[in-house]
């Protein structure tokens, strides 16, 4: 004898597809954090490797 599937009632459907709108979003906004943090550390790893090259280039 096997179970027959449980089909979710709409509401909860309706529910659950909000959630998981609502994390792809989260999700979105964190990458876009992300990205913001790595370009500020490219940034601060450009201006650090400057001023290492630049006394090099004299010799």
């Amino acid at each position: 004898m096997k179970n027959k599937p449980i089909i979710p009632e709409t509401s909860v459907n309706i529910r659950l597809i909000e959630n998981l709108r609502r994390a792809r979003l989260d999700f979105e906004a964190l990458g876009s954090q992300f990205e913001e943090l790595i370009a500020k550390f490219d940034e601060t790893l450009q201006q650090q490797k400057l001023p290492r090259i630049k006394p090099k280039q004299k010799h």
